[in-house]
């Protein structure tokens, strides 16, 4: 197996809506807010036409993965219900195996609300996520994974903290390499502390944007985050949106250039950038041609509204990145 992969499987309804429907909802543009069920209910009362599918940041990095020809399985908790069932149908028809562990609540959902700069606000409300616990992890097949891969999103329960917990333990302990997406600022808030300890002692490669970079690090600009970056992990890659990215390892950084493209919506670029590195990380390719490779294909999502490209980029990605 490549890559093991641990995730809140949500079913997402993404809107576009303008800066004055943000400020109405009380909202904070451009992040992540976990929500009740009465905060989902006004939400969903406020949308016309959502554009539904399966979801979740890890969700989505895992079927891009998959879909490049790579062999992932899928671990989380959802429903008995047909969210459930509409989750597992969108994610098998792409090539993954999944462990879904079935909860006494209802599936997760994520309403995100996209404004015309491209930028996204999630509602999250996560349901039967929040029960996921470390018996539901595969202890055997993470030692047969190449990589363990989860983001800052699990931290939000306790359940999901003690799983997390033990599957990083295991693959600590037989050298399973361990990569780590921070996943959202607002995570960072929550578990700044956290973040850090296990990003200096446990992480083998770390996936942040600038500004998640900028809360761990404490520095104002992204050239300074980098730098202090190499000095306080083993390798990463940190996201700037349309200004690109930097790739690095204690040795040296490479900054990767945006590839320019006419954008609708941010929504699951991190997603795919993210399945992108770990398409070159399996691969062990260089490390500008893994930033190569995650620029390339977050290229091609942000052209579309919603996180999942509805065509596969597998010949084309090994067209363009041949070892």
């Amino acid at each position: 197996m490549d890559v093991y992969c641990i995730g809140n499987p949500l079913i997402d309804m993404i809107e576009l809506v303008n800066d004055d429907f943000i400020r109405k909802m009380e909202l904070s543009k451009g992040t992540m807010h976990l929500i009740d069920e009465n905060r989902r209910t006004l939400l969903m009362n406020n949308i016309s036409e959502p554009l539904i599918s399966p979801g979740g940041s890890c969700a989505n990095t895992a079927m891009h993965l998959a879909d490049f020809g790579s062999k992932v399985i899928y671990s989380g908790a959802v429903g008995r219900d047909k969210l459930a069932k509409n989750f597992a149908n969108g994610m098998i028809n792409k090539g993954l195996k999944l462990e879904l562990m079935e909860k006494n609540l209802p599936t997760g959902t994520s309403i995100i609300f996209v404004t015309p700069d491209t930028e996204r606000t999630q509602n999250t409300y996560l349901g039967a996520c929040q029960l996921y616990d470390e018996n539901d992890i595969n202890m055997k097949q993470i030692k047969q994974s190449k990589l363990l891969y989860f983001t800052g999103y699990m931290w939000d329960t306790k359940k999901q903290k003690e799983a997390l917990a033990s599957a990083i333990d295991i693959a600590y302990d037989n050298k399973v390499k361990i990569v780590f997406d921070v996943a959202d600022p607002f995570a960072v808030n929550r578990s700044k502390n956290h973040f850090l300890k296990l990003i200096k002692n446990k992480v083998d490669f770390l996936l942040a944007n600038f500004e998640e970079a900028r809360m761990l690090s404490n520095k104002t600009n992204i050239v300074d985050c980098v730098d202090w970056f190499q000095n306080n992990s083993e390798k990463g890659a940190i996201k700037n949106g349309k200004n690109g990215s930097f790739i690095f390892d204690q040795e040296k950084k490479i900054e990767i250039d945006p590839i320019k493209v006419k954008a609708l919506d941010s929504t699951g670029a991190g997603d795919i950038y993210a399945s992108g590195i770990l398409f070159g990380l399996i691969k062990e390719y260089d490390l500008k041609t893994t930033g190569n490779i995650a620029s390339y294909v977050a290229s091609h999502v942000v052209k579309q509204l919603g996180p999942r490209l509805n065509y596969s980029l597998r010949e084309e990605l090994f067209d363009h990145f041949k070892n």
